[in-house]
């Protein structure tokens, strides 16, 4: 994004988050909806299947946009991380009907492919290894074997049980 874009209070904070998270999409929470701009939006537009747009400020430039309502983040930031992306979830810090200027914001949350987000899904997969396991030591018990994975390294090591 160029300097013409800068010109919104808005702007100008997802200007200094994304400084702080370059490497990661940027999703951030302005009123009902999260928000991505720029290379971001195309990203994101791409990877969700959802509309892109574009945020011109009242002035002939513009910066590419999409966003979706925020209480389908728990549906499409999974899309994301499983997309392979890591990203940077922006959110409002302050009720906006407190203030009379931009509302605070923050990075609250940032994901990556290495990183359990949902609880189910680390339920999910510690069922799944425990499954493995029984049906492996019912097949044959003295080749059974314990498998602990660090899934936020890509680390495993096996150990034969005796």
């Amino acid at each position: 994004m160029g300097e013409r874009n800068l010109n919104t209070p808005l702007m100008k904070q997802y200007v200094q988050f994304k400084a702080q998270y370059p490497e990661a999409l940027l999703l951030m929470r302005v009123g009902d909806f999260y928000e991505a701009y720029g290379e971001d939006a195309l990203t994101v537009s791409k990877v969700l299947g959802i509309v892109l747009t574009k945020r011109s400020n009242g002035v002939p430039d513009s910066v590419e946009l999409c966003g979706f309502p925020h209480h389908s983040l728990e549906n499409y930031l999974p899309r994301l991380v499983r997309a392979g992306y890591k990203v940077a979830v922006c959110d409002q810090l302050e009720d906006p009907k407190m203030t009379k200027t931009i509302v605070k914001r923050g990075v609250t949350e940032l994901v990556t492919p290495g990183v359990a987000y949902n609880n189910d899904i680390l339920a999910s997969f510690l069922m799944l290894l425990s499954l493995m396991l029984t049906l492996r030591w019912a097949q044959n018990p003295t080749l059974a074997r314990i498998l602990p994975i660090a899934v936020s390294v890509g680390c495993a090591m096996m150990a034969k049980l005796s």
